[in-house]
């Protein structure tokens, strides 16, 4: 019987992972905004792809609005397998540095989106970047 726990240890696997905040959490948009010191609304106007890199995604996205800190008129963002965007798609960043991974929160974003019932949870992601920001489109 001492046997059994002793291949157990010599035989166990090892895991690993990793704990973010779900950024579909109706708190989440807060949470970004107070831990982030730059939030930005920017258009992704080039891309490339590079396996051989850790961030394997770099983008250069035109700044269309500064919600939160201050920043260039284009900004280069790095991210790893969990960024891929849409060439001329707008999305709102919550940027710590330039680099972004799973755990940033990165989302489609129009400030057309307030005047559109039939997309709640759009339209409730936009009315709480501007309740937080006091930005008026």
């Amino acid at each position: 019987m001492k046997i059994i726990p002793i291949i157990l240890l010599l035989f166990s696997s090892a895991s690993f992972g990793w704990e973010c905040a779900d950024p579909r959490q109706p708190g989440s948009i807060e949470e970004f905004w107070n831990e982030r010191p730059l939030v930005v609304v920017a258009q992704v106007i080039s891309g490339k792809y590079d396996q051989n890199s850790k961030e394997e995604y770099q983008y250069v996205v035109a700044v269309k609005h500064v919600l939160k800190g201050s920043a260039e008129k284009s900004l280069s963002i790095q991210g790893d397998f969990s960024l891929q965007l849409k060439m001329s798609e707008q999305y709102i960043f919550f940027v710590k540095n330039n680099k972004i991974d799973f755990c940033d929160l990165v989302l489609p974003f129009s400030y057309s989106w307030l005047e559109r019932p039939d997309i709640p949870v759009e339209r409730a992601r936009v009315e709480k970047v501007v309740e937080l920001s006091g930005y008026k489109p």
